[in-house]
């Protein structure tokens, strides 16, 4: 990943997402149990969301350089797949390692994550793209 003073304003928002979604799982912890969603699952979605997404706005950002308009589109739609399949594939071995004790919910409610962490992934990478074309 890159290290530089634009990259960090660019991955700012993932930063945010990730600090209030952990601060959610801290302070309900005890509520979520309750309604039976395990915070450990929750936070693991939300930290692997938050990695891929990440690497995937260094992916964008090389993305906008290149002058084929089309590069960022396919750029944003490849990042999507790549990030669908890692949280299918971190689905699968969870429940295979879990077995019985799979939490359902906290499953649930990672995929929701996964719809935000898209969400604010394809807004930074279209902003990237208006930026670059000016």
């Amino acid at each position: 990943m890159q290290s530089s003073p634009s990259y960090i304003k660019n991955v700012t928002p993932l930063f945010a997402l990730f600090i209030i979604i952990n601060g959610i799982l801290l302070l309900l912890k005890d509520p979520l149990k309750n309604v039976n969603i395990d915070a450990l699952v929750v936070g693991c979605a939300n930290f692997i969301l938050f990695l891929v997404s990440c690497t995937n706005i260094a992916m964008h950002s090389k993305a906008v350089q290149n002058k084929n308009p089309n590069v960022i589109v396919r750029s944003i739609m490849a990042a999507t797949m790549i990030k669908f399949f890692v949280v299918a594939i971190s689905v699968v071995v969870y429940i295979s390692i879990s077995g019985d004790k799979k939490n359902t919910f906290g499953i649930f409610c990672g995929m929701g994550l996964y719809v935000f962490y898209t969400i604010i992934e394809s807004r930074i990478a279209m902003k990237l793209k208006n930026n670059g074309s000016n």
